[in-house]
């Protein structure tokens, strides 16, 4: 999902970052340290951060600053989620292997050692793959790389986000 940065100074607009700068939560918190060493507070510029969503949600500079430095990627994601709904589409999730689903609907050919798909909603999922006794997990991404995680819920956060921007047909 793409984020963007406001920065203000003394109340008034100066600029804002491109959605496409930060299309992860990692970007995002890279390019956040960026502009918060640049556009230091006590010099009167405001920060805030914005998930690219309708509507959007924004996050202050001190909850983000703050959530940020702990340094947790799925913190970040937790600041742009309800809770309650998230924890709805975590339920709707069905397990499938690679041999259940159809290489047309996943594009299961594009992956090598996908050991498991996990479904959350049509055109939703999660890929699990094995390799060399490591499991990953792949969020398949069509404009921009894939996102690739140890951490199912991490990209599950991720994957919540998109669909919350764009419902299934």
């Amino acid at each position: 999902m793409p984020y963007q940065v406001s920065i203000a100074e003394n109340g008034a607009d100066l600029f804002r970052t491109s959605p496409y700068n930060a299309f992860t939560v990692q970007a995002l918190q890279s390019l956040f340290t960026l502009l918060d060493a640049k556009f230091p507070e006590q010099e009167g510029y405001t920060l805030t951060v914005r998930r690219c969503e309708s509507p959007a949600r924004s996050i202050r500079r001190a909850t983000f600053g703050a959530t940020a430095a702990a340094g947790d990627p799925k913190r970040l994601l937790q600041l742009f989620v309800e809770d309650e709904a998230f924890q709805a589409f975590r339920q709707r999730r069905e397990k499938f292997g690679p041999q259940e689903c159809g290489d047309d609907e996943t594009g299961l050919d594009d992956y090598e050692h996908v050991t498991e798909v996990i479904f959350y909603a049509p055109g939703f999922y999660i890929l699990q793959t094995i390799e060399e006794d490591v499991v990953s997990y792949v969020l398949p991404a069509f404009s921009i790389p894939d996102f690739i995680s140890h951490d199912l819920e991490e990209l599950e956060y991720e994957l919540y986000l998109a669909y919350t921007e764009r419902p299934p047909f």
